[in-house]
């Protein structure tokens, strides 16, 4: 018994095809432009060392806003004593770099950790060895 239905021509077919492919790689590309256009990180370590003043970091602002002193939160990780206030004192500019003192990281042998929260919700971490 013959039903009579005849099937979707070649051209049709290669063009749902094409239509469905485009339309996969549409959607790919949406979804990880979006993953990836998360906060951009506006904080990074320039450089570290320790004197005997103590452990020195100096952070380097790598957006294009001024990222004021305050919106900067610094937190001593190790070890588990509290780090000196947050003496940044100046806002950090665009391109420049701020600079943070612990006083109470000087002692030689002492290595302290230090992680800093910027104001995009970045977090950053650095130690600073003491010889």
């Amino acid at each position: 018994m013959k039903l009579g239905i005849k099937g979707v021509s070649a051209v049709i077919a290669t063009l749902l095809m094409l239509l469905i492919t485009v339309a996969i790689a549409s959607t790919a590309y949406m979804y990880i432009t979006t993953m990836s256009g998360g906060a951009k990180q506006c904080l990074t370590i320039a450089d570290s060392y320790c004197n005997s003043a103590g452990a020195v970091i100096k952070l380097r602002n790598v957006c294009t806003d001024t990222i004021a002193a305050s919106t900067i939160i610094v937190t001593k990780i190790a070890p588990w004593s509290n780090a000196s206030a947050n003496n940044i004192t100046t806002a950090i500019a665009t391109k420049s770099i701020g600079i943070y003192t612990d006083t109470n990281c000087s002692s030689v042998g002492m290595q302290c950790t230090y992680r800093f929260l910027g104001p995009s919700a970045d977090a950053i971490e650095d130690s600073v060895y003491c010889s």
